[in-house]
């Protein structure tokens, strides 16, 4: 086994690998042999986010993980490969919607203006103090 802080990757001799000598060396004939030119290193770059992007990774975890200064960059970069996450958030939304509509007991549905129903609570019942304080506020101090 190597050393903690030896070289991953070699020159021939086991020396320092430069960038062109490894482009010239083993890049471009690992790429001609595989049939893949013009394919640049920086392009594996691209596949793997892409491929993140397609297991289901969020724009957040894209950025983290690629090193990206912000996840605006991100998505200014990749956000053509989430098209298919705005659907997703439309399906957990429409979801959310008929959970409310089951859940809020005593509640009704108002219908919007060009848009879908939403669920509407109840109005609460005021607690006694709050009851207390209403009546107060009618009568004045000391009068109800």
């Amino acid at each position: 086994m190597g050393e903690a802080d030896g070289w991953v990757f070699t020159a021939d001799k086991g020396g320092v690998l430069r960038p062109s000598n490894f482009r010239v060396k083993v890049w471009l004939p690992a790429v001609r042999a595989a049939e893949l030119a013009p394919l640049r290193p920086h392009d594996l770059r691209h596949t793997a986010v892409a491929l993140w992007i397609a297991a289901g990774a969020n724009p957040k975890e894209v950025s983290v993980r690629a090193g990206h200064t912000s996840v605006a960059f991100t998505l200014d970069r990749y956000g053509h490969l989430f098209p298919g996450h705005d659907e997703e958030l439309r399906d957990r939304l429409d979801a959310m919607h008929a959970q409310g509509l089951q859940a809020v007991p005593g509640g009704s549905v108002v219908e919007l203006p060009g848009g879908p129903a939403r669920p509407v609570a109840a109005p609460a019942r005021p607690t006694a103090k709050q009851a207390t304080r209403k009546a107060r506020r009618k009568t004045g101090p000391g009068l109800g």
